[in-house]
C-alpha cells in the first residue's frame, strides 16, 4: 500500500521523498503529481522511482486523476479482489467505468506489475470514458516489436503514441514501467495539459514538459 506523509523541515517543500533529489530528471513530474494528490509514496519518506508499478497502483492513480469518490465501490466480482484490501474500491471503480476488464473473466491480478500495453489500454479507456479529446501530434510510426503487441492493445498503443502521450515508448513496447515513468505518463496526460484537454469541466491543474529517458 502506498502512503503519504507531512513535510518536515529538512525535506523539500511539497515532496517528502528522500530518494527523489531535486536534481533528478523526473523530480518536477513526481512533485507535481504528488502535490495534485495523484500519487504518493511506497513509505512516508520513499517513492522508489525505479520500482515497478502494480496494476492496482495504476488504477489508483487514474481514480485520483479523475478525482473519483471510490468509497461506494465495494464489489467488482473479481475473485482476487476481496473487499478488504486498500486497492479494492479503486479496482471496482475502474471496472464499473469500463477502464479495466481483468486478466481473465474472474481475475484482475492486482499485485502484478503493469505492462506498457496494459497501461496504454487502461489510459485509452480512461480517455474514452471521461470524454478526453486526443489530438494527433505526430505521424503513425510502427514499433520495431509491433508483432509482440497484443491485438487488444494495438489501438490504444498507437493512439496514445501518435498523440505524443506515451512518446517514451520510442519504437518498442518494453514490457514494464517504472514508478517514475508511470508518473510522467499520467503527468503528460493530465486533463488540462495543452495536448490532453477534457471536453467537460476543467479541473485547473496540469503538467507538460520534455522528458529525459534515462
Amino acid at each position: 500500500h502506498v502512503t503519504s506523509a507531512p513535510t518536515t523541515p529538512d525535506q523539500p517543500a511539497g515532496l517528502p521523498f528522500t530518494d527523489v533529489a531535486e536534481s533528478r530528471w523526473s523530480y518536477p513530474y513526481i512533485r507535481e503529481m504528488y502535490e495534485a494528490g495523484v500519487i504518493d509514496g511506497m513509505t512516508p519518506t520513499t517513492f522508489v522511482p525505479t520500482g515497478d508499478v502494480t496494476r492496482a497502483q495504476f488504477v489508483k492513480m487514474l481514480a485520483r486523476l479523475q478525482g473519483a469518490d471510490v468509497s461506494e465501490y465495494r464489489s467488482a466480482g473479481f475473485e482476487d479482489v476481496p473487499a478488504d484490501p486498500w486497492y479494492a474500491p479503486y479496482v471496482n471503480w475502474a471496472l464499473a467505468n469500463g477502464i479495466v476488464s481483468g486478466t481473465s473473466a474472474v481475475t484482475f491480478s492486482p499485485d502484478a506489475s503493469i505492462t506498457r500495453q496494459d497501461m496504454a489500454v487502461m489510459l485509452y479507456s480512461y480517455t474514452q470514458r471521461f470524454q478526453v479529446h486526443l489530438q494527433q501530434q505526430q505521424p503513425v510510426k510502427p514499433f520495431t516489436d509491433a508483432g509482440s503487441i497484443a491485438a487488444y492493445a494495438q489501438i490504444a498503443v498507437q493512439t496514445l503514441f501518435v498523440c505524443d502521450l506515451c512518446h517514451f515508448f520510442l519504437c518498442r513496447i518494453h514490457p514494464f514501467f517504472t514508478r517514475c515513468k508511470n508518473t510522467i505518463t499520467v503527468n503528460k496526460n493530465h486533463i488540462t495539459d495543452s495536448k490532453f484537454k477534457k471536453q467537460t469541466t476543467d479541473r485547473n491543474t496540469g503538467g507538460t514538459g520534455s522528458v529525459d529517458y534515462n
